[in-house]
């Protein structure tokens, strides 16, 4: 598990282990009948709607609490049993008929001086107690993220457990992924998914995803780009092949979306160009400047 401090662009990279708990015998959830925060929906979640109070960021319980687990093993993954919207979903279920999600990265970020945590969480099958690995592909993901309060307890803004679900470009995505949080705007962060190049049959794709961590479209996919592209295995030595690289620069300023640009650069047939796109509040993503 990691644990990420994210500071205004720069982001620091502590041990890879995760904070550990305290005592969990005194962390309680401080609202345990749960209430719906309508600010927060997003339509097909059947968990996405709710939000808690916790004394501490303790990962057990949290666990404990988004997946209505009872129990963790000694790799300490949540055992949990589907529900109907788990069953009807790709939602990966082991051959004990039970889901195993564990915490993959912890991201702390500041904005407008309150504090955020980012948790990222893996869902894996297992067969005969062994986790099943399918190459060139990402975890199904869920996401949840708390903010903290005056009185230092901690609130889940909101959780997202069909993330993947909800993003399908998540699938493009590899085992070799890099994820980060960034201030793209004045007191505004986004998180960045970022797969490195991976491919097969002598191609390889590497993407670049940015969701939004903003309250009222919190985990929307506001930007997303191919930013690497080459088939140069898959051509006789002798024959040209194609590489594409494209850059995505901040142009850094104090709106609550900076503009960002997209540096194309190509070989065979040579290429360069430049575009800048822009946030718009009516696409609630970004579109390109014209």
């Amino acid at each position: 598990m990691r644990t990420i401090t994210a500071v205004t662009i720069v982001l620091t990279i502590f041990a890879s282990c995760g904070p550990t708990s305290n005592s969990s015998s005194q962390d309680k959830v401080l609202n345990p009948e749960i209430k719906v925060n309508d600010e927060l929906t997003t339509g097909y979640n059947s968990q996405s709607q709710n939000t808690f109070t916790i004394e501490t960021l303790d990962n057990n319980l949290i666990l404990k609490s988004l997946f209505d687990c009872k129990v963790l093993d000694s790799r300490n993954e949540a055992i949990w049993e589907p529900h109907f919207y788990d069953l009807n979903s790709e939602l990966p279920i082991s051959d004990d008929n039970k889901c195993h999600t564990s915490i993959d990265t912890i991201i702390y970020f500041i904005s407008n001086n309150v504090k955020y945590a980012l948790f990222v969480f893996g869902t894996h099958k297992y067969s005969v107690e062994e986790r099943e690995i399918i190459p060139f592909a990402y975890p199904f993901t869920s996401l949840a993220i708390f903010r903290q309060k005056e009185n230092m307890n901690w609130e889940l803004r909101k959780f997202d457990k069909y993330f993947s679900l909800n993003n399908q470009g998540l699938d493009t995505y590899t085992e070799n992924v890099s994820i980060s949080v960034f201030e793209i705007g004045k007191e505004n962060y986004v998180l960045s998914f970022h797969s490195q190049p991976t491919g097969g049959q002598g191609y390889l794709e590497g993407y670049l995803t940015y969701y939004s961590l903003r309250d009222f479209d919190c985990f929307r996919n506001i930007f997303s780009v191919m930013d690497y592209y080459t088939n140069s295995a898959a051509v006789e030595p002798s024959e040209a092949y194609t590489e594409e690289m494209i850059q995505v620069p901040i142009i850094f300023s104090k709106a609550d979306y900076s503009d960002v640009e997209f540096i194309e650069k190509r070989d065979n047939p040579t290429k360069s160009d430049r575009i800048t796109y822009k946030y718009s509040e009516e696409c609630r993503r970004y579109i390109r400047d014209r």
